[in-house]
Protein backbone atom coordinates (compact mmCIF):
# COMPACT_ATOMS: atom_id res chain seq x y z
CA UNK A 1 0.00 0.00 0.00
CA UNK A 2 3.01 2.13 0.76
CA UNK A 3 4.57 1.83 -3.00
CA UNK A 4 0.72 2.05 -4.11
CA UNK A 5 0.29 5.32 -2.94
CA UNK A 6 4.50 6.47 -3.56
CA UNK A 7 4.25 5.51 -7.07
CA UNK A 8 4.51 7.55 -10.51
CA UNK A 9 2.78 4.80 -12.22
CA UNK A 10 -0.41 3.92 -10.41
CA UNK A 11 -1.68 0.63 -10.98
CA UNK A 12 1.58 -1.37 -11.54
CA UNK A 13 2.95 -3.79 -8.50
CA UNK A 14 6.55 -3.57 -9.99
CA UNK A 15 6.01 0.72 -9.88
CA UNK A 16 4.60 -0.32 -6.36
CA UNK A 17 7.57 -1.79 -5.34
CA UNK A 18 10.03 0.51 -6.82
CA UNK A 19 7.68 3.45 -4.96
CA UNK A 20 8.03 1.74 -1.69
CA UNK A 21 12.00 1.02 -2.27
CA UNK A 22 11.42 -2.61 -1.94
CA UNK A 23 13.14 -3.13 -5.31
CA UNK A 24 16.25 -6.12 -5.20
CA UNK A 25 15.19 -6.57 -1.57
CA UNK A 26 12.42 -9.75 -2.75
CA UNK A 27 11.81 -11.25 -5.67
CA UNK A 28 8.84 -9.17 -7.52
CA UNK A 29 6.99 -12.39 -8.33
CA UNK A 30 6.31 -12.37 -4.58
CA UNK A 31 4.33 -9.00 -4.67
CA UNK A 32 2.48 -10.69 -7.56
CA UNK A 33 1.36 -13.81 -5.88
CA UNK A 34 -0.11 -11.61 -3.42
CA UNK A 35 -3.03 -11.01 -5.68
CA UNK A 36 -2.64 -14.09 -8.04
CA UNK A 37 -2.29 -16.56 -4.93
CA UNK A 38 -2.31 -15.69 -1.47
CA UNK A 39 -5.29 -16.94 0.57
CA UNK A 40 -7.35 -13.75 1.50
CA UNK A 41 -10.68 -12.72 0.72
CA UNK A 42 -11.84 -9.42 -0.90
CA UNK A 43 -15.13 -9.21 0.90
CA UNK A 44 -13.34 -9.82 4.44
CA UNK A 45 -11.53 -6.83 3.55
CA UNK A 46 -14.60 -5.08 2.71
CA UNK A 47 -16.26 -6.37 5.98
CA UNK A 48 -13.23 -5.06 8.68
CA UNK A 49 -13.67 -1.85 6.56
CA UNK A 50 -17.03 -1.59 6.80
CA UNK A 51 -17.66 -2.45 10.71
CA UNK A 52 -14.61 0.34 10.80
CA UNK A 53 -16.88 3.08 9.12
CA UNK A 54 -20.29 1.62 11.43
CA UNK A 55 -17.67 2.55 14.32
CA UNK A 56 -16.76 5.88 13.03
CA UNK A 57 -19.41 7.06 10.74
CA UNK A 58 -22.79 5.73 11.81
CA UNK A 59 -24.76 8.46 12.70
CA UNK A 60 -28.76 8.57 14.48
CA UNK A 61 -28.34 4.31 13.84
CA UNK A 62 -28.07 4.47 10.39
CA UNK A 63 -25.28 5.07 7.39
CA UNK A 64 -25.58 6.55 3.92
CA UNK A 65 -24.57 4.03 1.03
CA UNK A 66 -24.50 4.46 -2.87
CA UNK A 67 -24.17 1.46 -5.16
CA UNK A 68 -23.25 2.20 -8.90
CA UNK A 69 -20.87 0.71 -11.54
CA UNK A 70 -17.77 2.13 -13.78
CA UNK A 71 -16.12 1.16 -16.99
CA UNK A 72 -12.37 0.60 -16.88
CA UNK A 73 -11.06 0.05 -20.52
CA UNK A 74 -8.86 -2.90 -20.79
CA UNK A 75 -7.31 -5.34 -24.10
CA UNK A 76 -5.19 -7.90 -24.55
CA UNK A 77 -5.98 -11.93 -25.69
CA UNK A 78 -5.49 -13.79 -22.17
CA UNK A 79 -6.91 -10.53 -19.81
CA UNK A 80 -9.72 -12.22 -17.50
CA UNK A 81 -13.56 -10.91 -18.16
CA UNK A 82 -12.98 -8.84 -20.54
CA UNK A 83 -16.14 -7.56 -22.51
CA UNK A 84 -17.77 -5.02 -24.59
CA UNK A 85 -19.57 -2.20 -22.77
CA UNK A 86 -21.16 1.30 -23.39
CA UNK A 87 -18.60 4.33 -22.62
CA UNK A 88 -20.96 6.25 -20.89
CA UNK A 89 -18.16 9.26 -21.04
CA UNK A 90 -17.85 9.45 -24.78
CA UNK A 91 -20.97 8.60 -25.51
CA UNK A 92 -24.21 10.48 -25.42
CA UNK A 93 -28.27 10.05 -26.67
CA UNK A 94 -27.14 10.51 -30.60
CA UNK A 95 -23.75 8.95 -30.52
CA UNK A 96 -23.06 5.55 -28.73
CA UNK A 97 -19.17 4.74 -28.27
CA UNK A 98 -18.48 0.79 -27.00
CA UNK A 99 -15.09 -0.23 -25.10
CA UNK A 100 -13.55 -3.05 -24.16
CA UNK A 101 -12.68 -3.45 -20.68
CA UNK A 102 -14.35 -4.40 -17.06
CA UNK A 103 -17.38 -3.15 -15.32
CA UNK A 104 -17.40 -3.44 -11.94
CA UNK A 105 -20.23 -2.94 -9.47
CA UNK A 106 -19.15 -1.07 -6.67
CA UNK A 107 -21.16 -0.31 -3.18
CA UNK A 108 -20.05 2.55 -1.64
CA UNK A 109 -20.51 4.47 1.78
CA UNK A 110 -21.24 8.10 2.08
CA UNK A 111 -19.39 9.68 5.03
CA UNK A 112 -19.21 13.47 6.26
CA UNK A 113 -15.37 14.43 6.45
CA UNK A 114 -14.70 18.02 8.65
CA UNK A 115 -11.69 18.72 5.65
CA UNK A 116 -14.61 19.47 3.08
CA UNK A 117 -17.85 20.97 2.90
CA UNK A 118 -19.51 17.77 0.74
CA UNK A 119 -19.60 14.08 1.66
CA UNK A 120 -17.05 11.55 0.73
CA UNK A 121 -17.62 8.25 -1.32
CA UNK A 122 -15.73 5.69 0.74
CA UNK A 123 -15.31 1.99 -1.58
CA UNK A 124 -16.54 -0.97 0.30
CA UNK A 125 -17.60 -4.27 -1.46
CA UNK A 126 -16.37 -4.86 -5.60
CA UNK A 127 -18.04 -6.85 -7.79
CA UNK A 128 -16.45 -8.18 -11.84
CA UNK A 129 -19.75 -8.13 -14.24
CA UNK A 130 -19.09 -10.68 -16.71
CA UNK A 131 -21.10 -10.96 -19.82
CA UNK A 132 -22.93 -14.03 -19.97
CA UNK A 133 -21.27 -14.97 -23.39
CA UNK A 134 -17.98 -14.85 -21.26
CA UNK A 135 -19.73 -16.85 -18.37
CA UNK A 136 -20.74 -19.94 -20.74
CA UNK A 137 -17.23 -19.97 -22.26
CA UNK A 138 -15.80 -21.00 -18.80
CA UNK A 139 -18.78 -22.59 -17.73
CA UNK A 140 -19.51 -20.35 -14.86
CA UNK A 141 -23.02 -19.24 -13.64
CA UNK A 142 -24.10 -15.75 -15.53
CA UNK A 143 -25.42 -13.08 -13.10
CA UNK A 144 -26.76 -9.56 -14.14
CA UNK A 145 -25.41 -6.51 -12.93
CA UNK A 146 -28.28 -6.40 -11.01
CA UNK A 147 -28.11 -9.15 -8.96
CA UNK A 148 -24.49 -8.25 -8.16
CA UNK A 149 -25.76 -5.24 -6.84
CA UNK A 150 -28.33 -7.16 -4.26
CA UNK A 151 -25.63 -8.98 -3.53
CA UNK A 152 -23.63 -6.47 -2.25
CA UNK A 153 -26.34 -4.87 -0.30
CA UNK A 154 -27.53 -8.15 1.69
CA UNK A 155 -23.60 -8.02 2.34
CA UNK A 156 -23.88 -4.85 4.09
CA UNK A 157 -27.30 -5.67 5.48
CA UNK A 158 -25.55 -8.35 7.48
CA UNK A 159 -22.62 -6.95 8.38
CA UNK A 160 -24.41 -4.33 10.56
CA UNK A 161 -28.36 -5.59 11.07
CA UNK A 162 -28.64 -2.64 14.01
CA UNK A 163 -28.57 0.18 11.55
CA UNK A 164 -30.74 1.46 8.88
CA UNK A 165 -28.90 1.63 5.42
CA UNK A 166 -30.20 3.94 3.15
CA UNK A 167 -29.43 3.12 -0.18
CA UNK A 168 -29.37 5.45 -3.31
CA UNK A 169 -29.27 4.13 -6.98
CA UNK A 170 -29.62 5.03 -10.19
CA UNK A 171 -32.74 4.57 -12.80
CA UNK A 172 -30.47 1.26 -14.00
CA UNK A 173 -30.25 -0.54 -9.94
CA UNK A 174 -34.39 0.20 -9.44
CA UNK A 175 -36.05 -2.79 -10.55
CA UNK A 176 -37.51 -6.16 -9.37
CA UNK A 177 -34.21 -7.77 -8.63
CA UNK A 178 -32.97 -4.95 -6.00
CA UNK A 179 -35.96 -3.95 -4.56
CA UNK A 180 -38.13 -7.18 -4.08
CA UNK A 181 -37.82 -9.02 -0.64
CA UNK A 182 -35.01 -6.34 0.70
CA UNK A 183 -33.63 -6.34 4.36
CA UNK A 184 -35.65 -5.43 7.08
CA UNK A 185 -32.86 -2.64 7.79
CA UNK A 186 -32.31 -1.61 4.32
CA UNK A 187 -34.21 1.44 2.76
CA UNK A 188 -33.52 2.50 -0.89
CA UNK A 189 -33.57 5.79 -2.66
CA UNK A 190 -34.11 5.97 -6.59
CA UNK A 191 -35.73 6.98 -9.70
CA UNK A 192 -39.05 6.09 -11.69
CA UNK A 193 -40.67 6.46 -14.95
CA UNK A 194 -42.87 8.79 -16.38
CA UNK A 195 -45.15 5.76 -17.18
CA UNK A 196 -44.98 3.72 -14.54
CA UNK A 197 -48.18 1.69 -13.94
CA UNK A 198 -49.17 2.50 -9.93
CA UNK A 199 -51.93 1.04 -7.71
CA UNK A 200 -53.54 1.52 -4.35
CA UNK A 201 -52.96 -0.31 -1.31
CA UNK A 202 -55.73 -3.62 -1.84
CA UNK A 203 -59.12 -3.35 0.17
CA UNK A 204 -60.38 -6.43 2.31
CA UNK A 205 -63.55 -7.23 0.73
CA UNK A 206 -65.78 -10.11 3.51
CA UNK A 207 -67.80 -12.21 2.16
CA UNK A 208 -65.33 -12.77 -0.76
CA UNK A 209 -64.06 -16.12 -1.91
CA UNK A 210 -60.72 -16.75 -3.99
CA UNK A 211 -57.63 -15.79 -3.96
CA UNK A 212 -56.94 -12.32 -2.35
CA UNK A 213 -56.46 -9.00 -4.30
CA UNK A 214 -52.71 -8.51 -4.01
CA UNK A 215 -53.10 -5.28 -6.25
CA UNK A 216 -55.02 -2.28 -5.40
CA UNK A 217 -56.85 0.70 -7.60
CA UNK A 218 -55.31 2.24 -10.63
CA UNK A 219 -53.77 5.66 -9.46
CA UNK A 220 -52.49 8.13 -11.89
CA UNK A 221 -49.06 7.82 -13.40
CA UNK A 222 -46.33 10.27 -12.33
CA UNK A 223 -46.99 12.16 -15.30
CA UNK A 224 -50.41 12.18 -14.89
CA UNK A 225 -49.86 13.81 -11.75
CA UNK A 226 -47.38 16.53 -12.85
CA UNK A 227 -50.17 17.47 -15.56
CA UNK A 228 -52.43 18.22 -13.50
CA UNK A 229 -51.35 21.88 -12.17
CA UNK A 230 -53.32 21.66 -8.47
CA UNK A 231 -52.03 20.23 -5.74
CA UNK A 232 -48.33 21.22 -5.84
CA UNK A 233 -46.63 21.75 -2.36
CA UNK A 234 -43.15 23.38 -1.52
CA UNK A 235 -40.41 22.41 0.93
CA UNK A 236 -36.75 23.27 1.24
CA UNK A 237 -34.03 20.68 0.46
CA UNK A 238 -30.26 20.41 0.72
CA UNK A 239 -29.25 19.71 -3.11
CA UNK A 240 -25.36 19.52 -4.71
CA UNK A 241 -24.20 21.77 -1.58
CA UNK A 242 -27.37 24.17 -1.96
CA UNK A 243 -30.72 24.92 -0.21
CA UNK A 244 -33.45 25.12 -2.65
CA UNK A 245 -37.32 25.47 -2.59
CA UNK A 246 -38.68 22.43 -4.17
CA UNK A 247 -42.03 22.19 -5.72
CA UNK A 248 -43.44 18.39 -5.46
CA UNK A 249 -46.76 16.18 -5.00
CA UNK A 250 -46.43 13.00 -3.33
CA UNK A 251 -48.48 9.67 -2.91
CA UNK A 252 -48.10 6.56 -1.22
CA UNK A 253 -48.50 3.65 -4.03
CA UNK A 254 -47.92 0.15 -4.74
CA UNK A 255 -45.48 -0.38 -8.35
CA UNK A 256 -46.14 -3.77 -8.62
CA UNK A 257 -43.58 -4.29 -11.26
CA UNK A 258 -40.46 -3.35 -9.53
CA UNK A 259 -41.52 -3.53 -5.50
CA UNK A 260 -44.13 -6.11 -5.47
CA UNK A 261 -47.47 -5.60 -3.41
CA UNK A 262 -45.60 -3.04 -0.63
CA UNK A 263 -46.21 0.33 -0.14
CA UNK A 264 -43.62 2.88 -1.21
CA UNK A 265 -43.74 7.02 -1.49
CA UNK A 266 -43.34 8.75 -4.76
CA UNK A 267 -42.84 12.22 -5.27
CA UNK A 268 -42.75 14.32 -8.28
CA UNK A 269 -40.55 17.37 -8.44
CA UNK A 270 -41.05 20.08 -10.72
CA UNK A 271 -37.73 21.24 -12.27
CA UNK A 272 -37.68 25.37 -13.30
CA UNK A 273 -34.56 24.42 -15.35
CA UNK A 274 -33.27 22.05 -18.39
CA UNK A 275 -35.14 20.24 -20.86
CA UNK A 276 -37.11 17.99 -18.23
CA UNK A 277 -40.13 19.39 -16.44
CA UNK A 278 -40.18 17.34 -13.41
CA UNK A 279 -38.16 14.35 -12.27
CA UNK A 280 -40.00 11.75 -10.04
CA UNK A 281 -38.44 9.85 -7.25
CA UNK A 282 -39.37 7.30 -5.07
CA UNK A 283 -38.50 5.46 -1.13
CA UNK A 284 -38.83 2.10 0.07
CA UNK A 285 -39.85 3.53 3.11
CA UNK A 286 -43.23 5.20 3.27
CA UNK A 287 -42.68 7.54 6.18
CA UNK A 288 -39.81 9.52 4.38
CA UNK A 289 -40.45 13.02 3.91
CA UNK A 290 -40.09 13.94 0.07
CA UNK A 291 -37.05 16.74 1.67
CA UNK A 292 -35.41 13.56 2.71
CA UNK A 293 -36.08 11.36 -0.41
CA UNK A 294 -34.62 14.19 -2.95
CA UNK A 295 -31.60 14.71 -0.57
CA UNK A 296 -30.90 10.72 0.05
CA UNK A 297 -30.84 10.34 -3.71
CA UNK A 298 -29.05 13.59 -4.81
CA UNK A 299 -25.87 11.79 -2.31
CA UNK A 300 -25.52 9.27 -4.77
CA UNK A 301 -23.27 12.12 -7.02
CA UNK A 302 -20.36 11.45 -4.65
CA UNK A 303 -19.89 7.79 -5.92
CA UNK A 304 -19.11 9.65 -9.66
CA UNK A 305 -16.46 12.30 -7.71
CA UNK A 306 -15.04 8.62 -6.67
CA UNK A 307 -14.94 6.83 -9.81
CA UNK A 308 -12.90 9.66 -11.36
CA UNK A 309 -10.31 10.08 -8.53
CA UNK A 310 -9.70 6.60 -8.31
CA UNK A 311 -9.10 6.07 -12.07
CA UNK A 312 -7.32 9.39 -12.14
CA UNK A 313 -5.11 9.22 -8.88
CA UNK A 314 -4.60 5.54 -8.09
CA UNK A 315 -4.85 3.46 -11.30
CA UNK A 316 -8.54 1.87 -10.58
CA UNK A 317 -8.23 -0.86 -13.38
CA UNK A 318 -5.03 0.06 -14.76
CA UNK A 319 -3.37 -2.79 -13.68
CA UNK A 320 -1.95 -5.22 -15.91
CA UNK A 321 -2.90 -8.36 -14.04
CA UNK A 322 -4.41 -10.71 -16.27
CA UNK A 323 -5.39 -13.75 -14.19
CA UNK A 324 -8.31 -14.44 -12.98
CA UNK A 325 -7.82 -14.00 -9.04
CA UNK A 326 -5.67 -11.32 -9.71
CA UNK A 327 -8.05 -8.90 -12.02
CA UNK A 328 -10.32 -9.76 -9.23
CA UNK A 329 -8.25 -8.17 -6.42
CA UNK A 330 -6.01 -5.79 -7.87
CA UNK A 331 -8.56 -3.50 -8.83
CA UNK A 332 -10.74 -3.18 -5.24
CA UNK A 333 -7.17 -3.29 -3.75
CA UNK A 334 -6.89 -0.02 -5.11
CA UNK A 335 -10.26 0.85 -3.96
CA UNK A 336 -9.21 -0.14 -0.56
CA UNK A 337 -6.53 2.30 -0.73
CA UNK A 338 -8.43 5.16 -2.01
CA UNK A 339 -10.96 4.21 1.49
CA UNK A 340 -8.11 4.49 4.22
CA UNK A 341 -6.68 7.38 3.05
CA UNK A 342 -9.68 8.99 3.42
CA UNK A 343 -10.79 7.27 6.62
CA UNK A 344 -7.19 8.66 8.07
CA UNK A 345 -7.86 11.65 6.69
CA UNK A 346 -11.50 11.90 8.57
CA UNK A 347 -9.61 10.71 11.87
CA UNK A 348 -6.43 12.68 11.89
CA UNK A 349 -8.29 15.84 10.94
CA UNK A 350 -11.09 16.18 13.33
CA UNK A 351 -11.52 19.71 13.05
CA UNK A 352 -11.07 22.26 10.11
CA UNK A 353 -8.70 24.42 11.56
CA UNK A 354 -6.47 21.81 12.58
CA UNK A 355 -6.35 20.85 8.61
CA UNK A 356 -3.50 21.19 6.80
CA UNK A 357 -3.77 24.32 4.27
CA UNK A 358 -3.12 23.89 0.39
CA UNK A 359 -1.63 26.83 -0.77
CA UNK A 360 -2.38 27.28 -4.43
CA UNK A 361 -2.41 31.33 -5.71
CA UNK A 362 -4.41 29.93 -8.75
CA UNK A 363 -7.40 28.48 -6.77
CA UNK A 364 -8.01 31.64 -4.36
CA UNK A 365 -11.42 30.43 -3.87
CA UNK A 366 -11.07 26.64 -3.20
CA UNK A 367 -12.47 25.38 0.39
CA UNK A 368 -11.73 22.54 1.94
CA UNK A 369 -9.44 19.81 0.59
CA UNK A 370 -9.85 17.44 -2.73
CA UNK A 371 -8.67 13.82 -2.93
CA UNK A 372 -4.99 15.44 -4.06
CA UNK A 373 -4.54 16.79 -1.52
CA UNK A 374 -4.68 14.02 0.53
CA UNK A 375 -2.19 11.90 -1.36
CA UNK A 376 -0.08 14.71 -1.10
CA UNK A 377 -0.33 14.85 2.39
CA UNK A 378 -0.28 10.86 2.84
CA UNK A 379 3.28 11.09 0.57
CA UNK A 380 5.00 13.37 2.47
CA UNK A 381 4.19 11.53 5.77
CA UNK A 382 5.09 7.82 4.09
CA UNK A 383 8.72 8.91 2.18
CA UNK A 384 11.84 8.43 4.26
CA UNK A 385 12.94 11.02 7.03
CA UNK A 386 15.46 12.63 4.93
CA UNK A 387 13.72 12.72 2.09
CA UNK A 388 10.69 13.95 4.17
CA UNK A 389 12.88 16.85 6.21
CA UNK A 390 13.97 18.00 2.51
CA UNK A 391 10.82 18.39 1.13
CA UNK A 392 8.93 19.82 4.67
CA UNK A 393 11.42 23.12 3.61
CA UNK A 394 9.10 23.72 0.56
CA UNK A 395 6.39 21.87 1.13
CA UNK A 396 2.98 24.15 0.79
CA UNK A 397 1.77 21.92 3.66
CA UNK A 398 1.87 22.19 7.55
CA UNK A 399 3.01 19.51 9.63
CA UNK A 400 -0.15 19.71 12.16
CA UNK A 401 -1.48 15.97 10.79
CA UNK A 402 -1.24 12.93 12.23
CA UNK A 403 1.19 10.73 11.12
CA UNK A 404 -0.79 8.50 8.08
CA UNK A 405 2.49 5.44 9.01
CA UNK A 406 1.67 5.50 12.23
CA UNK A 407 -2.10 5.33 11.66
Amino acid sequence: MRGWLLTQQAGAVTSALLGAGLAGRAHHAAFHRLFAEAAWDVDEVGTELLKWIVRTCATRRSLQLAIDDTVVRKKGPMVFGLGTYLDPVRSSRRVRNFVFGHLWVVLVAIVEVPFSKRRWAVPIFFRLYRQERDCTRTNDPYAKRTSLARELIDLAARVAPELTMHVSADAAYCCETVLRGLPKNVVVYGTLRDNAVLTAAPIARRGCTGRPRVRGERMPTPAQLAADPSRWRSTRAALYGRTRALAFKQMDAQWYQGRGPELMRVVVVRLSAGKLKHRVYFCTDPTRTPADIVERYTARWQIEVCFRDLKQHLGFGASPAWSRRAVERVTPFAGFVYSIVVMWARLSLRRPERAPQIRRPWYRDKVGLSFADLLHIARTDLLDPAARTQLARNSPVSDRSRSFAAA
